[in-house]
C-alpha cells in the first residue's frame, strides 16, 4: 500500500541523514551573527543606536532576502533533470506515484535546508528588535517576504528542471528567469520613468520584480497611501509564479520520453539556431583542422557554443543599456549625475555577468567528461593528465579572453576618458572612483584565473555540475560581493568619500583581501587539479 506522498517521506528521511542539512543553518547563523556583531562594534558617532541599529536590520534583510532569492534555484533547477540524465526518473513512475509525488517529494527535501538556515537566522532579527529602533510588524513583514521568496525560487527551479535535461541549461535558464525580473525590469522602468519624467505614477510595473515588496517592509513607505497594495500585491505575485512554476512540474513530469535524451537533428537539416550554436560545416572543419592535431581537449571544449551565444547575447545588451546610458548623461544636464550612477553601476554588472558564465563554464567542462563516461576512455588515450587540463584551460579562455578585453575597455575608458566628459568625477568622488576602477581592472583577471582552477577542480571533486558551480562562485566571488557591500555601507553612513579615507577603506576592506583570497584559493586548487585528476578518474 502506497502511503500519502511518500516521496516526501523519503526525501525527509534522506535529508535528515545528511550532513549539509545541520552544517547550512550552522554555517548561516555564524555567518549572520559574525556579521551583526561587526557592524554594531562599528557605528558612527554620528548615528544614534536606534538609528544604526535601523541600518544594520536593513542591511541583513537585504542579505537574506538575496539568500533566499537565489538559494532556492541552486538546490532545485537541477534537481529533476539530473535524475532524468542518470535513467532514475522513470523508474519512479513504474509504481503508482505520479508526478505531483515526485515534485513535492523533492520540494521538501530541498527546502527543508533553506528552511532552517531561515530559522537560524531569527533570532537575529530579534536582537535587533531589543536593540530599538525596529517595530515587531516590520520583522514579519520582511520574515514573510523571505519565506514567499525562497518558495518562488524553489518553486522557478522545479518548473525548469522539469522541462530541460542539461544541467547547464537548467542553471542558465532559471538565473535568466530571476535576473529578468530582479533586475531588468527596474532597469526598464528607470529608463521609461526618466523619458516620461513621471517616476510615482509608472512604479506599479515594478509588481512583478522579487524584490519590490522589500522596499515597503517598513514602516515609513508602507504607511503611504499605495503601501500596502504594492506590498501585498507583490507578494501575491510572487507566490502565484512559485506556484505555477510547481504545476509545470507537475503536469511535465508524466509525460513520455523521461529515459531518452532529446534526439539532434540531422545536420542536413539543421536550423539556423542549430548552425549558431554548433557551427555550420564549414566553421567545424576549420575548428578541426586548426585543433584537433594540436590540441584535442580544446578542439572538444570549443565545440559547444552555446556559452559563446550567452556571453555575445548579455554583452550586447549590456553595451547597449552602457551606451545609452552614457549618451543621457552627456545631454540630460538635470539627471546628469543619476545617469552616471546607473552608468557605473550596469558596468559593474557586467563584471559580475561574465565572472558567473565563467564559473558556469569552468565547473562543467571536466564534469560532463566525468558524468557521461568518458573520463575513462579520455584517459586511456595518449593525451597526457597535464595535456587535458591545459586544453581545458586554453578552451575557457579563448571563449572569454574577447569579453574580458572588452570589460578592460569600459574599466579604461572610465578611469581615463571620463574625468574629462562628466561632472561625477568630483574631487569629491574621485579618490574613491580611481581606487575602485584600477581595483576592478586587477581584480576582473585575478577573479578569472582563480575561477577557471576552482571550477576545474570543482568540476573532477563533485559528481553534480551544480553543486561544482556553487562552490566555485561560493569561495572566489561571495567573499568579494560582501567586502563590497559592508564597505559601501559603511561609507555611505559615514559620509567620506574624500581621498585617503576612502583609498585607505578599498584597499584594506575591499581590494588586498580579494587579491589574498583568490591567490589561495586558486593556487590550492590547482594543486588539488594536479593531484585529483588520475585519482578520480581510477575511482569513478
Amino acid at each position: 500500500m502506497i502511503l500519502p506522498l511518500p516521496i516526501v517521506e523519503r526525501e525527509l528521511r534522506g535529508a535528515a541523514r545528511r550532513r549539509a542539512t545541520f552544517g547550512l543553518r550552522t554555517g548561516l547563523a555564524f555567518a549572520f551573527t559574525l556579521v551583526w556583531a561587526i557592524m554594531m562594534a562599528s557605528r558612527p558617532r554620528s548615528y544614534t543606536p536606534q538609528q544604526w541599529n535601523y541600518q544594520v536590520f536593513v542591511f541583513l534583510g537585504i542579505v537574506g532576502m538575496l539568500f533566499c532569492l537565489f538559494t532556492g534555484l541552486f538546490l532545485t533547477c537541477d534537481c529533476l533533470s539530473s535524475e532524468k540524465r542518470e535513467g532514475t526518473l522513470g523508474l519512479l513512475f513504474l509504481t503508482d506515484l505520479n508526478g505531483r509525488d515526485v515534485v513535492l517529494g523533492k520540494l521538501a527535501a530541498f527546502s527543508v535546508n533553506a528552511i532552517f538556515g531561515l530559522l537560524a537566522v531569527l533570532p537575529l532579527l530579534s536582537l535587533t528588535l531589543m536593540s530599538g529602533g525596529i517595530t515587531t510588524a516590520e520583522i514579519y513583514r520582511v520574515l514573510l517576504i523571505c519565506f514567499i521568496l525562497l518558495f518562488y525560487s524553489l518553486g522557478i527551479g522545479l518548473g525548469v528542471s522539469a522541462r530541460v535535461w542539461g544541467a547547464r541549461r537548467a542553471v542558465l535558464t532559471s538565473l535568466g528567469i530571476v535576473c529578468a525580473q530582479a533586475i531588468l525590469l527596474p532597469i526598464v522602468w528607470l529608463l521609461f520613468a526618466i523619458l516620461v519624467h513621471d517616476a510615482e505614477h509608472t512604479v506599479g510595473i515594478l509588481v512583478f520584480c522579487p524584490v519590490f515588496p522589500f522596499v515597503f517592509a517598513f514602516n515609513e513607505p508602507f504607511s503611504e497611501l499605495f503601501g500596502p497594495v504594492y506590498y501585498w500585491v507583490g507578494l501575491s505575485l510572487m507566490l502565484a509564479i512559485g506556484l505555477a512554476g510547481i504545476w509545470t512540474a507537475c503536469r511535465v513530469l508524466p509525460a513520455k520520453r523521461l529515459q531518452e535524451a532529446p534526439a539532434a537533428k540531422p545536420l542536413t537539416n539543421a536550423t539556423f539556431w542549430q548552425d549558431y550554436f554548433h557551427g555550420g560545416q564549414r566553421w567545424r572543419e576549420k575548428i578541426r583542422r586548426r585543433f584537433l592535431e594540436a590540441d584535442p581537449f580544446c578542439w572538444l571544449g570549443l565545440r559547444d557554443r552555446v556559452m559563446i551565444f550567452w556571453l555575445r547575447a548579455g554583452l550586447v545588451l549590456g553595451l547597449t543599456l552602457w551606451s545609452y546610458l552614457l549618451l543621457g548623461a552627456g545631454f540630460s544636464e538635470e539627471e546628469r549625475e543619476l545617469y552616471e550612477m546607473l552608468w557605473l553601476g550596469a558596468t559593474w554588472v557586467l563584471h559580475i555577468f561574465v565572472k558567473v558564465l565563467l564559473g558556469v563554464e569552468a565547473s562543467r567542462l571536466l564534469n560532463d567528461s566525468r558524468t557521461c563516461g568518458a573520463w575513462e576512455l579520455l584517459l586511456v588515450t595518449p593525451l597526457r593528465p597535464a595535456d587535458i587540463i591545459q586544453g581545458a584551460w586554453r578552451a575557457l579562455w579563448r571563449v572569454f579572453t574577447p569579453s574580458f578585453t572588452v570589460l578592460l575597455v569600459l574599466n579604461g575608458f572610465i578611469l581615463f576618458l571620463l574625468p574629462h566628459l562628466t561632472s561625477f568625477w568630483s574631487r569629491q568622488n574621485h579618490a574613491f572612483l580611481l581606487s575602485a576602477s584600477l581595483g576592478g581592472m586587477a581584480l576582473l583577471w585575478l577573479d578569472a584565473w582563480a575561477l577557471t582552477w576552482k571550477g576545474l577542480a570543482g568540476a573532477i571533486r563533485s559528481q553534480s555540475h551544480l553543486r561544482a558551480l556553487v562552490g566555485t562562485l561560493g569561495w572566489v566571488m561571495v567573499p568579494s560581493w560582501a567586502a563590497i557591500l559592508l564597505l559601501f555601507m559603511k561609507m555611505t553612513t559615514m559620509g567620506w568619500y574624500n581621498s585617503w579615507p576612502s583609498r585607505l577603506a578599498i584597499w584594506a576592506v575591499w581590494f588586498i583581501p580579494t587579491i589574498l583570497s583568490s591567490l589561495v584559493i586558486g593556487f590550492r586548487a590547482r594543486a588539488r587539479v594536479r593531484r585529483d585528476f588520475l585519482a578520480r578518474g581510477a575511482i569513478t
